[in-house]
C-alpha cells in the first residue's frame, strides 16, 4: 500500500493543517484522527497507523517511521518533526516545513509551466513534419523528401520521447551514476549555472529550516546536501561532516566538499560572523530563491531556443529537399 511515499502537494497541505491545529490548541492525537478520516486511502491509512500509535504514548516521529517502515513519510518531514518535538516547537516546525513544500512546489509549477510552450511547439513541429513525410508519401517515392514512409517516422519519434522519458528517470534514480556526470554539466554556460542555482536554492532553504529548528550543524549540512535529490551534492555529505566533527565551521565544511561556487561560500560565512546563522541562511535563501527562478526562466529560454532550431532546421531540410526533387522532375520531364 505505501510502496509509493507521500508527494509534496499532500506534504505540504498536510504539514499546513497540523500547524493550523496546534495554533488553534487541538492536541496531537486528534489533529491525526482527523487526518484519518481525509485524503487518500493511502493517507489515511497512514494517519490511522500513527493515531494507533500515539494513543500507546510513542512520539510521532517515531510512529511516522514505523509506519512502512518508514517510506511513506518524507525523510525530511520524519527529522524535523523528530526536532520540533524534542524542543517543544513542534508546531512552528511544521509552518515552517509547510513553507518548504509550497516554496518546491511553486518552483516546480513554474517550471512546468514555462516548458508547457516549447513542447507544444516540439509536438506541433513533429506534427508538420509528419504530414509533409504523409503528403510526399501520397504524391510517390520521387518525391519523398525525407526518404521515409510514416511508419518508420513514427518509429523515430517514438525512440525519440522513449530516449527522453529514460534519460529523466535515469536523473531521477542515478542510474549507472550520471549525476556524476553533474560537474560537467554545471560548467555549461547559462543552463548549467541555471541548475547549479536551482540546487544551491534548495540547499539554503533546507539548511535554514534545519537551523532555526533546532537541529545540530551536522545533521543540518547532510540534510541540506540531501535535499538537492542529485548525488554530485549529496555524495559529499560525509567529507562535509567529517569537517564539522573536527572543529570546522559551516563554511568550511562546505568548501571542503570542492563543489561549491566562491560567492556562495562567502555567503555562507557573512551569515556565520552576524551570529545568527538560522535568520542569515533565511535571507540567503530568499536571494537564491529569486535567482532560482531567473534560472528556471534561462532553462526554459534555452529549451524553447533548441526546440525552435530544432524544427526550423528540419522543416528547412524538408522544404529544400522537396523543392529539390521537384525540380529534379521537372528537368528530367524537359530533357523528354
Amino acid at each position: 500500500m505505501f510502496s509509493k511515499g507521500m508527494s509534496q502537494s499532500v506534504a505540504a497541505r498536510f504539514c499546513r493543517r497540523m500547524a493550523t491545529g496546534f495554533h488553534a490548541g487541538v492536541d496531537l492525537l486528534k489533529l491525526c484522527q482527523r487526518e484519518a478520516q481525509h485524503g487518500s486511502p493511502k493517507h489515511k491509512a497512514a494517519m490511522e497507523a500513527v493515531a494507533a500509535q500515539l494513543r500507546d504514548g510513542t512520539p510521532m516521529a517515531r510512529a511516522m517511521i514505523d509506519v512502512a517502515e518508514g517510506k511513506y513519510f518524507p525523510p525530511l518531514m520524519i527529522q524535523m518533526v523528530h526536532i520540533g518535538e524534542t524542543t517543544g516547537r513542534l508546531e512552528r516546525t511544521l509552518k515552517e516545513l509547510a513553507d518548504h513544500y509550497d516554496h518546491r512546489l511553486a518552483m516546480q509549477r513554474m517550471f512546468l509551466m514555462g516548458i508547457a510552450w516549447p513542447m507544444l511547439q516540439l509536438i506541433g513541429g513533429i506534427a508538420v513534419i509528419g504530414l509533409a513525410i504523409l503528403i510526399t508519401q501520397m504524391l510517390g517515392s520521387e518525391f519523398n523528401a525525407v526518404g521515409l514512409n510514416m511508419t518508420q517516422y513514427l518509429t523515430l519519434v517514438f525512440l525519440f520521447f522513449g530516449s527522453i522519458t529514460s534519460a529523466v528517470l535515469a536523473l531521477k534514480f542515478n542510474a549507472f551514476g550520471c549525476h556524476r556526470l553533474f560537474a560537467l554539466v554545471y560548467r555549461i554556460p547559462k543552463a548549467g549555472e541555471a541548475l547549479q542555482t536551482i540546487a544551491l536554492s534548495r540547499i539554503c532553504w533546507t539548511l535554514s529550516l534545519a537551523l532555526d529548528s533546532g537541529m545540530d550543524a551536522m545533521r543540518s549540512v547532510k540534510m541540506a546536501l540531501q535535499s538537492t535529490q542529485n548525488d554530485h551534492f549529496a555524495s559529499r555529505a560525509d567529507t562535509a561532516i567529517a569537517t564539522i566533527k573536527s572543529g570546522g565551521t559551516l563554511t568550511e565544511s562546505f568548501a571542503s566538499t570542492g563543489i561549491f561556487p566562491e560567492e556562495f561560500l562567502h555567503f555562507v560565512e557573512v551569515a556565520e560572523l552576524s551570529g545568527t546563522d538560522a535568520e542569515s541562511l533565511g535571507n540567503l535563501a530568499d536571494v537564491y530563491d529569486q535567482r532560482a527562478k531567473t534560472a528556471t526562466r534561462v532553462l526554459v529560454g534555452v529549451m524553447t531556443g533548441v526546440i525552435w532550431a530544432a524544427v526550423t532546421i528540419m522543416l528547412v531540410a524538408i522544404i529544400l529537399k522537396m523543392a529539390m526533387s521537384v525540380f529534379g522532375v521537372y528537368d528530367e520531364a524537359l530533357k523528354m
